[in-house]
C-alpha cells in the first residue's frame, strides 16, 4: 500500500511551520527536546504516537492526547527540537489500511 497520502499530509504540516505552536515561548517555537516535551505532556496530557526517520538526520514525531490536541515535533541531531504543527480534533479512526494493530 503507498504511503504517499500521509507523506502528503506531513507535507503539508511542514509548510504550516511554526504559527501553529501556540505553548512554547512566544519568541520561539523550538528548544531542547527534554523541556518541548515536558511541556507537552504536563498542559496537554500529550504522549508520543509515532516517529519516523526524515531524511538520514531528523526524527519527526506525533505527540496526541486523549481530549484530541496534537503535536508534530521535529528533533535535529543536536538534540534541537521544533513544533511543526499543532492542533485539536485527532481523528485516530482514519488509520492506515492493512497497518497491524
Amino acid at each position: 500500500m503507498s504511503r504517499l497520502p500521509l507523506a502528503l499530509t506531513f507535507a503539508a504540516m511542514l509548510i504550516a511551520g511554526p504559527a501553529c505552536a501556540q505553548f512554547i515561548d512566544s519568541e520561539t517555537t523550538c528548544g531542547a527536546r527534554e523541556t518541548v516535551t515536558e511541556r507537552l505532556e504536563v498542559r496537554f496530557g500529550e504522549i508520543q504516537q509515532g516517529t519516523g526517520l526524515v531524511s538520514t538526520n531528523r526524527i519527526l514525531e506525533l505527540w496526541r492526547s486523549k481530549d484530541g490536541t496534537w503535536t508534530i515535533l521535529m528533533t535535529r541531531p543536536d538534540g534541537k527540537t521544533c513544533i511543526l504543527a499543532a492542533g485539536q480534533g485527532w481523528d485516530e479512526k482514519n488509520a492506515v489500511p492493512g497497518d497491524p494493530t
